[in-house]
């Protein structure tokens, strides 16, 4: 007889009475011949509870993922400190597995008891059959059973067809001629275009979307306002499609029971989009409330603008892609080698080191003097990602990064998310990168004259619009300049930081400056070529400046998530050895001349 399958279940203690579901749930499932485990079964395991989760999830054939709001707040660790440290463990080791798996997942199937906790899917596991089990679970017990309902029939012999004499022509009624398939001719891509798909019972919403997106530089697509009486629907649909970057799919409970809408509308965008080169056009669901996501749609992860920030979310992939964020003349290239976005930096003079009027700059900051670059560059729009990174190690076989620091923060993969800033690495690491992508890491003064972007200030926008900082890095805002007065020791500071999770964040979340750049100032410390020397400055090397011939540490630029608000400067510099691994220090790469 074989044996039966394993399930684990992995849910949050949100109350008794979820316990109670659990409970009857597991107890279902062993009664139907299904070896269900879950920690309600055992007192207090020998090995500790830690090892006995890990061992649960590692042995199962399946793990059930009950999703509610608290499960998915301590999977993303956003928990108050102390609490479900059960789900956070657990979460860990799903995302981990999930990460060495490259994301492919028969394991792990997300399961929810309300239509309501769809939402609270993982971002990891949205991809993955899910299951409302008010109502879906049959469908779910013939998943874990491997009891397909629908089997597929033994393949039969071709049929064998009789021959038949042709008809005498003047008996053959004369066809109609076919109806030529829907083709579009070459156009050419608007690298601000974004089409915007939608159903009609949300022109309201989406023409205040429409609206929107213009007065934030973006070029929408909006049948109302660009079809003319008399157009082939289908043709100039195509069109639209193939002469946009973007196609944003506006979602609602109605435009989701629209058959006509899903069959027709998103299908033919998905159509085009899928035609094009891979990564040509991205396609982008948004939710204006909690509803379905079309299946074709569903592997894809979505917006919900009806959440706090979601229309910042929305404009996300729009900056990151150069869509939006930069002035008339920016250029945008993606490095083939990591898959990273480098910005256009033109030559010019800028003024160097302290801001006029900047009473938090320090002495190594002076005197500001005039610096001429005779050379424009490429610079990476974002801090190299841990998706980046990742694709350098499986090429190169550079050694792993850590994966936590010694406050117990997950850091790099063990984080759990590839958009965030890679960190802990030293310079010779970034060096060692950026010359694999095929290029170098950027001196002092290529760095300054990216983050000003033509700005003179200190900084090249509010600090909160811009960069992640002690303040604004956490659960809860903080006035990191006053924890720090309070108790000047850095290891106490930073379990402070700790406790209110503070740490990272993805790139490209915030504002850019005027050259389209994102993350410059704070978020992560960024390594740079030179050499640190505290009154280099006093110099005043006007003309592509190379920094100090000599020196035992390098310099650092732009603050961190971890920085109060005075060092999160244009103008701020630091110097440590090389060999550092800050938790809060990352870098970006410069490329001179384009690339092939």
């Amino acid at each position: 007889m074989p044996s039966p399958v394993r399930v684990f279940i992995s849910y949050s203690h949100d109350s008794p009475e979820h316990k109670a579901r659990i409970l009857a749930l597991s107890n279902r499932l062993r009664e139907e011949g299904v070896d269900c485990g879950i920690d309600q079964y055992e007192l207090s395991p020998a090995e500790g509870w830690p090892t006995w989760c890990n061992k649960q999830i590692e042995e199962a054939d399946f793990v059930l993922v009950a999703c509610t709001p608290t499960y998915s707040r301590r999977f993303r660790k956003e928990e108050e400190p102390g609490r479900g440290l059960g789900v956070t463990f657990e979460g860990h080791i799903v995302t981990q597995e999930l990460y060495d798996a490259q994301g492919r997942n028969r394991k792990f199937i997300p399961v929810v008891f309300s239509a309501d906790d769809l939402t609270q899917i993982p971002v990891t596991l949205r991809g993955a059959s899910r299951f409302k089990l008010d109502d879906q679970y049959q469908g779910l017990y013939q998943l874990l059973t491997g009891q397909n309902p629908t089997p597929k029939p033994a393949l039969g012999m071709p049929r064998q067809m009789p021959v038949h004499d042709p008809l005498p022509v003047r008996e053959t009624p004369t066809p109609a001629p076919p109806r030529p398939a829907v083709s579009f001719a070459p156009v050419e891509r608007d690298p601000r275009r974004v089409f915007l798909c939608h159903a009609k019972a949300d022109s309201v919403k989406v023409r205040e979307m429409y609206q929107r997106l213009r007065s934030d530089g973006v070029s929408p697509w909006l049948d109302e306002e660009e079809l003319v009486p008399g157009q082939n629907w289908e043709e100039e649909i195509g069109k639209a499609v193939r002469s946009s970057s973007a196609v944003m799919v506006f979602l609602s409970k109605a435009s989701v029971a629209s058959s006509r809408f899903v069959h027709k509308e998103i299908n033919l965008a998905l159509d085009v989009a899928d035609s094009e080169p891979r990564g040509a056009i991205f396609v982008i669901p948004a939710r204006f409330e909690n509803c379905d996501v079309p299946e074709r749609i569903r592997h894809l992860h979505w917006v919900d603008l009806f959440q706090a920030r979601g229309y910042e979310k929305l404009l996300k992939p729009l900056r990151l892609d150069g869509i939006i964020g930069a002035k008339e003349g920016h250029s945008l290239l993606t490095n083939p080698k990591d898959g990273m976005k480098y910005v256009w930096v033109p030559p010019g003079r800028f003024m160097m080191g302290a801001s006029e009027g900047d009473a938090e700059a320090r002495d190594n900051e002076r005197p500001a003097h005039e610096v001429e670059l005779s050379h424009g560059f490429w610079l990476g729009q974002t801090p190299v990602t841990v998706a980046a990174y990742e694709r350098y190690r499986e090429e190169t076989g550079a050694p792993e990064l850590p994966k936590e620091d010694k406050y117990g923060r997950a850091l790099n993969t063990a984080a759990g998310d590839p958009s965030l800033p890679v960190v802990a690495v030293t310079w010779y690491e970034a060096a060692a990168y950026c010359k694999w992508a095929g290029g170098r890491l950027p001196s002092e003064a290529e760095w300054e004259c990216a983050a000003r972007a033509g700005n003179p200030n200190a900084r090249y926008g509010v600090i909160d619009e811009i960069a992640w900082y002690g303040d604004n890095s956490g659960n809860t805002r903080i006035d990191s300049a006053a924890v720090w007065a309070k108790d000047p020791d850095a290891d106490r500071y930073h379990k402070t930081l700790k406790a209110n999770g503070n740490g990272p964040k993805s790139v490209g979340l915030l504002e850019p400056n005027a050259w389209g750049l994102c993350d410059v100032l704070g978020n992560v410390w960024e390594w740079t070529a030179d050499y640190f020397d505290e009154a280099y400055y006093q110099r005043r090397e006007g003309r592509d400046p190379k920094g100090p011939a000599k020196g035992s540490t390098r310099a650092l630029r732009g603050g961190s998530w971890s920085a109060d608000p005075s060092i999160v400067r244009a103008s701020g510099r630091e110097g440590i050895v090389p060999g550092f691994r800050g938790l809060n220090v990352g870098f970006r790469c410069l490329w001179e001349k384009g690339f092939p």
